[in-house]
Order: structure tokens, then sequence, then C-alpha cells
């Protein structure tokens, strides 16, 4: 502190032999200022010095209190070390003894405990194979239950045959002897009959018959009594012959009889149409039939009867192909009808927009329209016929020779058609490359394709309910256009009659077949 005023005083001679005595004065009072804060401040650091010793005084007295107290501790756990101690020293002899024991005995410890082990194993094997046992025991009662069961059931069953083979065997004698008198009965019945004369269905003596399972012919036999008792024999004592009449036919072809009855005047039969020859189906031969009864030794047999061929289209397979021909006009033609596979052959018949054939060609099943000719609801171009839609041209997705050949193949628009019949040469044929089959050959004009031609039979239609126009001279082709837009129940087509071709139009109910065109 001394150092500190002794600097300061030179400092203030520096001053006072360089300043003037007002400065001298302001520097006196600065230091006197400054000796006054200086000794404030170190007499307060001395005092706060004091109570840090005084705090450590009384840090060091606490401190040996502690000391003083823990010394105390110490000896009081001295004490119990060394009790401790003693009992260790008494343990562990007693433990040296007991390890010394066990080494002397873990041998025998380890065997004893093996055996034990393998002991338990043997016994948890014993006790599975006791419950497989027990299991295979209840398995063999339940066995031995159902074979009981069986028994009983085969033993009762063995009962019911003998009894039954009893039954059997006393039916069969008495069958044995009902053939014995329904022989007996046949033979006087076949014997008995006078005539057999077929109920036609035409004027011309003709009868219908198709490709159905289901024909049914009635037949005159007299007398009265033989056709009732004929009935209650059944389909066995009758078959249905038939042959063809024209030169170079078939040999006789038979049609399985599959019932019989008599309704008090008229003998009747149902005969399965299945056996038709293709050629047949298509009028390509004619037929002759005759209903024969026999029983195997006298026989009484019809006169031979036409049948009157009609076809119904849904039990027919159609095989759908198709030939392009040139002949020279904006579209190639096939040579084939729709769902036939040779020129002569009638293929299948289609309403108008229809892609598929039916029993039924009639407005009740037509597919655009509500059952009645004025509620047609596609193809409509006209209010008073049904809901307009302004369409007068098939869509392909309604056009059954899109649908059945695909590609560029679909029925010919009207104008095509007129250009059939008006670029080419249409000659009657009456009988097609001795087929049969009547229709006319269409031979192009068309310079550069003369020759070129195409055969078209003829095929028929159908309309209505069950009515079938088939009279091999007539032929209907659909077009793809309306006939007239103010009138969308008609659609253009072509055809011919045993006169003339002609192109007309018909109803799109009609079911009419189609010649397919390709681009």
């Amino acid at each position: 502190m001394r150092k500190i005023l002794c600097l300061l005083g030179t400092v203030l001679l520096i001053c006072f032999a360089s300043c003037d005595k007002k400065t001298i004065e302001d520097l006196q009072s600065r230091l006197d200022q400054l000796e006054k804060i200086t000794l404030v401040s170190i007499q307060s650091q001395m005092a706060s010095a004091q109570k840090s010793i005084a705090s450590l005084e009384e840090a060091k007295r606490l401190l040996q209190e502690q000391i003083d107290a823990l010394a105390a501790k110490g000896a009081s756990m001295s004490d119990i070390v060394n009790a401790l101690n003693t009992k260790v020293d008494q343990y562990s002899g007693d433990f040296e003894s007991l390890k010394a024991l066990v080494y002397q005995n873990v041998d025998d410890v380890k065997q004893w405990m093996e055996q034990a082990s393998a002991t338990l194993g043997k016994i948890t094997t014993l006790e599975s194979e006791l419950k497989d046992i027990q299991d295979y025991l209840k398995s063999v009662e339940d066995r031995l239950g159902e074979f009981k069961t069986r028994i009983d059931q085969l033993n009762a069953s063995m009962q019911k045959c003998q009894t039954e083979l009893q039954d059997i065997q006393q039916s069969l004698k008495a069958l044995q002897e009902d053939m014995k008198e329904v022989k007996e009965q046949i033979e006087a019945l076949v014997s008995s009959v006078q005539s057999v004369v077929v109920v036609p269905d035409h004027a011309d003596g003709s009868v219908d018959f198709s490709n159905r399972p289901d024909n049914i012919l009635y037949f005159e036999v007299y007398p009265l009594s033989a056709a009732k008792l004929l009935a209650q024999l059944g389909a066995s004592a009758v078959s249905l012959d038939a042959v063809e009449t024209k030169a170079g036919g078939r040999e006789s072809l038979n049609f399985p009889v599959t019932a019989t009855a008599f309704d008090g005047q008229y003998f009747s039969i149902i005969a399965d149409g299945a056996p038709l020859p293709k050629e047949i189906k298509q009028q390509e031969a004619v037929l002759s039939a005759r209903l024969r009864i026999s029983d195997g030794t006298v026989t009484r047999s019809s006169e031979y009867f036409p049948f009157l061929v009609a076809i119904d289209p849904t039990r027919e397979t159609f095989t759908y192909v198709a030939e392009a021909v040139d002949l020279g006009l904006s579209v190639k033609w096939s040579a084939f009808n729709l769902g036939a596979d040779t020129p002569e052959g009638y293929g299948a018949y289609f309403a108008w927009g229809e892609t598929e054939v039916k029993q039924v060609y009639d407005w009740s099943t037509y597919k655009w329209c509500e059952g009645v000719e004025n509620t047609i609801t596609k193809y409509c171009t006209n209010e008073a016929y049904g809901t307009p839609d302004g369409k007068t041209v098939l869509d392909l997705e309604d056009d059954a020779a899109h649908a059945k050949l695909g590609g560029d193949w679909r029925m010919p628009t009207r104008e095509e058609c007129v250009e059939l019949l008006t670029s080419c040469q249409w000659t009657r044929i009456e009988n097609y490359q001795g087929t049969g089959v009547f229709g006319y050959l269409v031979t192009s004009q068309v310079e550069g394709f003369e020759g070129r031609s195409i055969f078209f039979p003829g095929a028929g239609y159908f309309s209505h309910v069950g009515l079938v126009t088939y009279t091999k001279t007539d032929a209907g082709y659909w077009s793809s256009t309306l006939a007239n837009p103010v009138n969308p129940v008609f659609i253009s087509c072509f055809g011919f009659d045993f006169t003339r071709p002609f192109e007309g139009s018909a109803y799109r109910f009609h079911g009419h077949t189609i010649r397919p065109v390709c681009n």
C-alpha cells in the first residue's frame, strides 16, 4: 500500500512540477478521494477475510468432531470384524470338511443321477407306448363295433336279397308266362289286323316329318280292337321304315319308335327323326315310309306314303365356313350360305339382326321388339313403330355373318345385293350337279371375270309360329339394310321363286338364309 502511495506522490510531484496551482489542487482532491476509496475497499476486504477465517475455524472444529466420532466407530467396527473373522475361520473349516465329503461321494452321486435320468426316460417312453396301445385298443373296439353293425346289415340284406330273389324268380316265371301269352296275343293281333292306312297331313297324301325326336304320325288300323291292343303292346310291336324313291337312293332307313297310343279312333306313334341323312334334311332326296307291325313271323304293313321333310333349325349343327369368290363386283361373295359347307347346302336361318337360330320366328320371339310390331327397340326410324334411333344398317355386333365368321365377313348391303342382281346372269337350275337341289347359278358379266359363278339354293324361309315356307323353289336372302326408312318393319332382301330372281323385302322377324360378303 505504501508503495502505491509513494508512486502516487511521485506522480503528483511530477504533476506539480509541470502544472499550475489550480491543476495541482484538482489533482490533490482526486488523490484524496482515491485514497478514501482505496481504504474503504481494503477495510471491507479485511472484514470479509476475518469472517472467512472464523468460518474455517468452525469447519475445522466440526471436522475434528466427525473424525473423533469415526475413530470411535472404527474401534467398534474392529471388534465386529474380529468376530466375523473368527466366524469365517470356523465356516472355512466346516466348508472344507463338506467339500471333502462331496468329493468322496461325487462319483456315486453322478452315477445315481444318470441311472435316475435313464429310468425317468424309460418311464416316459412306457407311458407314451401305453397311451398308443390304449388308443389302438379303442380304435380296434370302434372298428369291431362297425364290423358288427355291418355284419348285422349284411345279414339283413342277405335275408332281404333271398326274399327278393324268390320274388324275382316268381316274377320271372310269371313274366315268362306273360311273354308267352303276349306272344300269342301279338300273333293273334297281327293276324287280326285287316288294314293299316296313314292319316296324311296334306291333300297329296304326304306326312310332315322332321329331324325332331317327337314326330307324331297317325294311322287308321282296323279293326279298332286291334288298334287298341296294339297301343297297349307299345313300341316294340311296330317299326317305321323309309326308303328313297329316286334311282340310286339309299337302302331302307329305320326311325326309332318311342311311344304308341290309341285315342279311340286313330292309332299313333312317336318317331325320332334323328337318323335323317344330311341330304334328306335338305330335301335332296325323295323319301317314302311305311309302318310295319310284326311278331317276327306274321307281318302287316301300311302302304308307302311320302314324307314332307320340314327342318327344325334349332336341332341342326351348322358349319360356319366361307369361301370368297371374286365376281369383279364391289365385294367378294361367299360360295356357300352361312352355316353350309357346300354350294347346295341351305345353311342356317336367322331373324334379321339376330345371331342365333331358333325354333319359332315371329314377333313374340324377335330380339329387337317387345313382342308386337309397333314396339321396335333398335333400327327404328319411325316413332309409330317403336323407339327411333335413326339406324338403317346393321351394326357388326348384330350381323350374323360377322358374328359367325369374323374377319371382314358380313351381310351384304342393299346396294351390293342390287349389284349382284344387275351385274350377273341368273340361270335357273332344276338339279344342281345331280344333288336334286333347285336354285339359280349366278355368273359374272363383268369384263375379265366372265365365267366365274356361285350357286344359290332354293332354301325357302321360316315365318310365324310353326309355319315353314319351304317349297324347294323359293329363297330369300337378307341384306343388312332397311327396305324403307318410313316403315322399319321391312328389310331389304333378294331372292327368287320358280320363275325369276328379284329384289324385295320381308318382315324382319322372318327366318331367312344369309350369303356373306367380304371387302
